[in-house]
């Protein structure tokens, strides 16, 4: 088990404002015959699982990384050619979703979506377990089979406290994922 430490999305636009609520999760790894599996947990006063008027949001959290494993890639998104792969989870749809990114604002669903993911909210805390092959059919989606080390950030959006889009927890400098 690893703690990281979060702290307030950068401002990438003017819409963003505020401070982010979560500042720390837990990160277990494991990766298997089935697979790699990311177990992640965080402390929330409280489940925001439906939006029940405009102002109201989801709680979700976002795992991604490095495609090519270059740690020079902008943890922020990616950019200039350099893809990140993101794993999303929001407590709304409580499934997981493959996406891709090369730079801030171009976010897309991957064509193979075989992330899977599921959440639980108990004792002030949820926890989300996130599935995927090592290795996707979708060549733009990170290669996790083999030894090494890959780059990694995570990012978490705290409803009650109307976090959505760019205004999340991070952490802004890569983590190490070593297999």
């Amino acid at each position: 088990v690893r703690d990281i430490a979060l702290d307030t999305a950068p401002a990438v636009h003017d819409a963003i404002s505020g401070e982010a609520a979560i500042r720390q999760i837990k990160v277990q790894v494991a990766r298997t015959e089935d697979g790699v599996f990311f177990r992640l947990q965080w402390k929330d006063r409280k489940a925001d699982t439906r939006l029940r008027n405009l102002d109201a949001f989801h709680d979700g959290i976002a795992i991604q990384f490095a495609v090519d494993r270059d740690r020079a890639t902008s943890p922020v998104m990616g950019g200039e050619g350099k893809l990140v792969n993101i794993w999303y989870w929001s407590a709304a749809a409580n499934k997981g979703q493959n996406l891709v990114a090369d730079g801030f604002g171009t976010l897309t669903p991957l064509a193979t979506q075989d992330v899977t993911a599921t959440g639980e909210y108990r004792n002030g805390a949820w926890t989300v377990v996130f599935h995927r092959p090592a290795r996707s059919a979708e060549a733009q989606a990170v290669n996790l089979e083999g030894t090494g080390e890959w780059p990694v950030t995570f990012a978490v959006w705290e409803g009650a406290n109307k976090e959505r889009d760019g205004l999340k927890a991070v952490n802004v400098e890569w983590q190490t994922l070593t297999f």
